[in-house]
């Protein structure tokens, strides 16, 4: 079984963590396993905050 077993290849994948370290070298494990669409928060959660920029909560 692989890492990403399960994972549709095809579909856009959303990454992020809290300083954008670990989403960035999971983004290039997926980009490495043939992912397509991989979407990185650049600088992770604590930068989008530390912006203000907008978060919507609400599932």
């Amino acid at each position: 079984m692989t890492l990403f077993h399960g994972l549709d290849k095809e579909k856009p994948v959303v990454l992020y963590c809290k300083s954008g370290g670990r989403s960035a070298k999971s983004a290039q494990k997926m980009y490495d396993a043939g992912f397509k669409k991989i979407y990185d928060l650049e600088g992770g959660f604590s930068t989008w905050q530390s912006k203000k920029l907008a978060l919507d909560l609400n599932e």
